[in-house]
């Protein structure tokens, strides 16, 4: 591969040890350090630095003229966050191949803190989906009609289980059937890796029951289940919809007291993604969504209710979880449990960026 100016790329190690250290890698991992690798090596074959082993001073450079790199409306082309990521994946390409980590070199290190010092922006975060907000999105979607109705049932049922999981969007779109075990009245979700459980050791998350069935996250999993059922079946769904809306579905059937997921049968524990994706015209495919899906279902459906959708995206499901309860004063340890945060830090992150007045000195001096 050539970069852009000439010059060829390193490539990073490959072989059976190499592939062993990826594999403890998330997929998004591996791509964003993919990427990486590729724009540093070929900043090193147009400079006339080598990529690897690289000399800390090279990296160091790298990071100061990418920092300083704009695009053509004038902003910066890199983050500070996606100079560490950078790092990171450099560094992470010379543990492949047993050399010794650039990044960790205090010439290095001095590098991105004169980067944060002189760019002296936080980092962008995305606002919280409370569950008063929840509510009201998942209430404006149309799941009565086809053939809208098929992708409102699956966002509906995306945006209830991600707010409540408080899972990442990659850990949504990689469920599978078999990781949820669902019985009358809730449910649980095993979750076989995220983001801090490399190991796949696998942790279990509670799909509690909801008063009402149309917020119901175990409700709302078993009507889109149904149907992608009926579907993979061959049976004509457009001609069913109503009659399936009627009998088989509560929301739209006017039953609030009635809950699916209670007198729902035996869990389908196969193989097939749990969310799919849905075309206009209400076909399912088969296959599994792209990391992005949720992020586009959160802008879409606020959107359409008519609320902002401006600083939301899907991480907003997993903030507005965190938020909303420790704004009800559920105790950190048990926060943690749901969301398999695995650093008490963490919490106090949200708290300090979407819930300030909580614990706050100047609220508790009463001024």
């Amino acid at each position: 591969m050539r970069p852009p100016g000439g010059g060829t790329v390193v490539a990073v190690p490959v072989g059976a040890a190499a592939d062993v250290l990826r594999s403890g890698l998330a997929p998004s991992s591996r791509r964003a350090y993919d990427r990486d690798w590729v724009v540093f090596a070929g900043w090193c074959a147009r400079t006339g630095h080598r990529a690897l082993p690289a000399e800390p001073v090279a990296v160091a450079r790298f990071v100061t003229e990418a920092s300083a790199a704009v695009r053509p409306d004038g902003r910066y082309a890199h983050t500070p966050s996606s100079l560490a990521r950078m790092i990171a994946g450099i560094n992470f390409a010379h543990r492949v191949a047993g050399v010794d980590q650039p990044g960790a070199s205090v010439i290095v290190k001095a590098a991105m803190r004169g980067v944060r010092r002189d760019r002296g922006t936080p980092p962008r975060r995305m606002r919280a989906l409370m569950l008063a907000d929840l509510e009201e999105t998942v209430a404006s979607i149309d799941v009565a009609r086809w053939p809208v109705g098929v992708i409102g049932r699956r966002d509906r049922a995306m945006l209830l289980l991600g707010w409540t999981t408080a899972l990442r969007a990659s850990s949504v779109v990689a469920l599978r059937r078999s990781d949820l075990t669902l019985t009358p009245g809730q449910g649980r979700l095993v979750v076989r890796r995220s983001k801090t459980d490399q190991d796949a050791a696998g942790a279990v998350v509670v799909l509690p029951p909801a008063g009402d069935p149309r917020r119901c996250v175990a409700c709302a999993v078993w009507e889109w289940i149904a149907l992608v059922d009926a579907w993979d079946a061959g049976d004509n769904i457009p001609d069913r919809y109503a009659h399936l809306a009627g009998r088989l579905f509560t929301a739209a059937a006017g039953r609030p007291d009635t809950h699916v997921c209670r007198r729902a049968g035996e869990w389908p524990g196969d193989e097939r993604p749990l969310f799919r994706p849905v075309r206009k015209a209400g076909a399912i495919g088969d296959g599994a969504l792209g990391p992005d899906v949720p992020y586009q279902v959160v802008k879409r459906r606020r959107t359409a209710a008519g609320l902002d959708a401006a600083g939301y995206g899907s991480h907003s499901l997993r903030a507005g979880f965190v938020t909303t309860a420790l704004q009800r004063g559920i105790p950190t340890h048990r926060i943690m449990r749901q969301t398999l945060h695995t650093d008490p830090g963490t919490i106090e992150v949200y708290a300090r960026h979407h819930a300030p007045e909580l614990a706050n000195a100047a609220m508790d001096l009463q001024l």
